[in-house]
């Protein structure tokens, strides 16, 4: 189900996140995160707030999967012995939003109060953060770029309040 909302220099899309994967494994032990990363194929970054590859650090033992983990899950606790490690699919109960634009920044910080700007959360960067009271994964992949995911649950909710706050930007020459 996407949703769109265009303009010269804005556009808002939902989508569905069925590759979205968390992996979480101890914290104090970058052995396990090593033989994670060979199971999965990917680069997990160590730094929180690192992204890379398809792969987001978003707390201490904690990373976002964006790709297809199905039938991993058996191959990863093999491969951890006895390290503790979990791999779930989050893609059932997640939707995926991607603004782009000159006035991207601008939209998400009129429910986030976090600093947007390209020196402070570059591209590549990735948080935990509220959006009007909502909790959402942001995700910066460009200097006019981000994704967000969000719960499902409010997703309907995450959408009406983007389409109010985009009112703004409609009235500056900004189409729906």
């Amino acid at each position: 189900m996407a949703e769109e909302v265009e303009g010269r220099t804005l556009a808002v899309s939902w989508s569905a996140a069925p590759d979205l994967w968390l992996l979480r494994l101890r914290r104090d032990r970058p052995a396990a995160r090593l033989r994670a990363a060979a199971v999965l194929d990917l680069d997990l970054p160590e730094e929180i707030g690192a992204t890379r590859g398809g792969s987001l650090c978003v707390a201490p033992g904690e990373w976002l999967v964006e790709r297809d983990c199905d039938g991993l899950e058996p191959m990863l606790l093999a491969a951890m012995t006895d390290e503790p490690a979990a791999l779930v699919s989050l893609g059932p109960g997640a939707e995926r939003l991607e603004i782009v634009g000159e006035q991207a920044a601008d939209l998400l910080n009129k429910g986030c109060s976090l600093d947007l700007h390209c020196s402070m959360f570059p591209a590549g960067r990735c948080t935990r953060t509220l959006l009007a009271g909502v909790g959402v994964t942001l995700v910066r992949l460009g200097d006019e770029a981000f994704r967000l995911y969000v719960e499902r649950s409010v997703s309907e909710w995450a959408r009406d309040w983007l389409d109010e706050a985009a009112r703004e930007f409609r009235n500056e020459g900004i189409s729906a």
